[in-house]
């Protein structure tokens, strides 16, 4: 892997574009709240102050890359991961992966319990309706005249001692506008944290301190189909599937609005919620680096503390060679502990740092 292009994914963290995975193909960005990433019938995108476009022209300019698209959106308030694509090839293989359904995207979010949420369950499916006939969506019976369906599946992961609050791990089977939103506040009953558009107007706030402007919900995993380069050493082609098709699942990390209230909340998240993840065909691929490689590998970055946790900036890169590519980690220093056990992603060269452990 390049030097230039590991200094130019930390120099863009530190401007606030994360890029979690990296290869030939496609980038993968861990999307902040508020970047808006399509326009919509009232306002062009490339005119917000918050558009992703000065956001693609950065990523293409620092890495270098010639050409970058989106080939789906999130909400501006939605943060996670968000695929780029940087080839035709790319663009065309993904765009049809989404129109057959068959990427896997999953969802975390923190939603408000206060009403007869859930019904007693823990978990279900949800198939309802959904039409957006005057141009807001909304859900309906799934038998009614014109109405696409729409399919999500939910589980409640964790739940708050101390307020009506739990987090729901929700699995997005159809990709229709503000569906995750809408399934959850009319169907199940529990609104998502700061969705100030589905949340009933007559509900009074939770008594609860949380950043304005910010709605848990994020887009914590996608898993979508890549095909094997034929670049790779022959000996691990071997040990991959014959059809030479592969599941790439990327992890983003939660940001830390959303960490540091479930900490407030007393609602336990998983360590691949805080720290992101790589998997090939299901199978994690995990990353823990020892204080003094960390150190030796600073670049200087600011530290702070998040949940009991010492955040470095400092980005190290993790080979994925399935794939010819890396997922970038961000070392995170536990308090008190030599362990730094947390990475987010990025794919690149084969040569491998010396100092990873895999």
């Amino acid at each position: 892997m390049s030097g230039k292009i590991l200094a130019a994914v930390r120099t863009l963290r530190r401007q606030g574009i994360e890029v979690l995975y990296l290869d030939k193909q496609v980038l993968v960005l861990n999307k902040p709240n508020g970047l808006i990433t399509q326009s919509t019938r009232s306002c062009d995108v490339s005119k917000q102050a918050q558009s992703i476009v000065p956001t693609l022209a950065d990523l293409r300019e620092k890495l270098p890359i010639r050409s970058l698209s989106t080939v789906h959106r999130l909400d501006k308030s939605t943060t996670g991961c968000l695929i780029l694509t940087k080839t035709e090839a790319a663009t065309k293989s993904l765009s049809r992966q989404f129109s057959e359904r068959s990427i896997g995207k999953m969802y975390l979010a923190l939603v408000d319990t206060r009403t007869n949420a859930f019904q007693g369950k823990s978990s279900g499916l949800l198939l309802t309706g959904w039409t957006s006939d005057d141009g807001r969506p909304d859900i309906v019976p799934v038998d009614a005249p014109k109405a696409k369906r729409a399919m999500t599946d939910w589980k409640i992961l964790a739940s708050s001692p101390t307020h009506p609050i739990s987090l729901l791990r929700l699995n997005l089977h159809t990709g229709l506008k503000h569906q995750l939103r809408l399934h959850c506040a009319l169907s199940l009953q529990a609104p998502i944290l700061g969705d100030a558009l589905y949340t009933p107007h007559d509900r009074p706030p939770i008594a609860l301190h949380r950043p304005s402007q910010h709605t848990f919900l994020h887009a914590s995993e996608i898993t979508i189909t890549r095909h094997i380069p034929y670049a790779i050493p022959s000996g691990l082609r071997k040990q991959l599937r014959k059809s030479k098709r592969i599941r790439l699942t990327i992890g983003a990390p939660l940001p830390s609005e959303f960490r540091e209230l479930c900490a407030r909340l007393s609602i336990p998240l998983l360590d691949e919620s805080r720290r992101g993840r790589v998997a090939i065909d299901g199978i994690p691929k995990d990353l823990f680096f020892t204080k003094q490689t960390v150190m030796a590998d600073s670049d200087g970055g600011t530290v702070k503390d998040e949940d009991g946790v010492l955040c470095t900036t400092q980005v190290l890169p993790f080979s994925v060679p399935e794939l010819d590519g890396h997922y970038f980690a961000c070392a995170m220093l536990q308090s008190e502990k030599s362990i730094v056990d947390a990475f987010q992603d990025h794919t690149f060269a084969k040569e491998d740092p010396p100092h990873l452990i895999m």
